[in-house]
């Protein structure tokens, strides 16, 4: 269920997630493409790509599904994540006490080796904490010696790992994405509310978009184009955010949107739009740029989507709706 998916408010996450020294059923037929939404102030007036041909997932919704184009399919569940590309996969198992550093493999499609990464590599991994599986590297958290929190690197080719960025004291850090484009976080603060800060991760860095508003901005990521960033509405409810990107002509307002629901895939951004009153389905957003449209729409009556799991080209949708439940899947690049 999504509500497994929210992160926590910043506010705890602090506790968890901050630097502590002072240096430092499926089946059913695909829905029909949903109406193309006018193109927001400020984008250019392009046709719009056509809306993807959504298609069944066989098994159960709840089987949560992230797949690609040559067929790998990975299933996440409770204390697991996943992560896939064309040619590789991630999958993470965190600890359930929350007492022993995560323990992640990551698997090269093509010649099947594995690498084991956990609390005993070069570069350990941490409990909990942010990954994100890029075309060529992966982040993870990490625990610096002097037990500052960092954001590890880790190069698929070599699998060589470095420890780059550091959280300030009583600073954390989660919501990693790698597009082609970039690495970006939200860093937050230990302040009553927390201070939010979208950026790009630049070496030793992280460096602010610089459109996004100081303190309450929630996820962020990279396209070709410009970033892409939600801003949550208000404090008491995070859940709520509005999106907004850089596009040719300035800053463009993609509209309302879910927190945490942000994802890349293919050179493009979609979110998850919860129903706006009684009466609307969740819908799937898209922007590739230059325009942003609607690509899915949930069966009807009360609905709401999970994070959609791009895996390579190929965007995995799971929706609950009062009109039925679905699992669909769709190539995208």
């Amino acid at each position: 269920m999504r509500r497994l998916r929210y992160a926590v408010p910043a506010v705890l996450l602090v506790l968890a997630s901050c630097s502590s020294d002072p240096a430092g059923d499926s089946g059913s037929e695909p829905p029909e493409a949903a109406p193309t939404q006018p193109t927001p102030t400020g984008a250019e007036s392009t046709p719009a790509p056509a809306p993807p041909d959504w298609q069944p997932v066989e098994g159960p919704v709840d089987r949560a599904v992230t797949r690609n184009a040559r067929g790998t399919e990975l299933t996440g569940a409770t204390h697991r994540e996943t992560f896939l590309t064309e040619t590789h996969s991630l999958v993470v198992e965190q600890d359930p006490q929350e007492s022993e550093p995560a323990r992640a493999v990551l698997t090269d499609l093509d010649s099947g080796e594995e690498t084991v990464l956990d609390g005993s590599s070069e570069v350990p991994t941490t409990t909990g904490g942010t990954w994100a599986l890029g075309d060529t590297s992966l982040v993870h958290a990490t625990i610096a010696p002097d037990g500052s929190y960092c954001l590890a690197t880790v190069q698929l080719a070599t699998t060589a790992a470095t420890r780059g960025w550091c959280a300030p004291e009583r600073h954390g850090f989660t919501g990693a994405r790698i597009t082609d484009a970039g690495t970006t976080l939200q860093t937050f603060d230990d302040a009553r509310p927390s201070c939010r800060t979208v950026g790009t991760v630049e070496g030793a860095e992280v460096a602010p978009f610089p459109d996004a508003p100081a303190c309450t901005a929630w996820d962020g990521l990279l396209l070709e184009s410009g970033p892409v960033w939600s801003v949550v509405r208000e404090e008491r409810n995070i859940e709520q955010v509005d999106l907004f990107a850089r596009g040719a002509d300035g800053v463009v307002e993609l509209g309302p949107g879910t927190s945490g629901t942000l994802v890349g895939c293919a050179g493009a951004a979609y979110f998850v739009r919860d129903p706006q009153n009684a009466t609307d389905p969740a819908r799937l957003v898209r922007w590739d740029g230059t325009s942003a449209e609607v690509v899915y729409e949930s069966p009807a009556g009360p609905a709401f989507l999970e994070t959609p799991r791009c895996g390579g080209d190929v965007l995995t949708v799971t929706a609950y709706a009062e009109g039925g439940d679905e699992q669909v899947s769709a190539r995208v690049g």
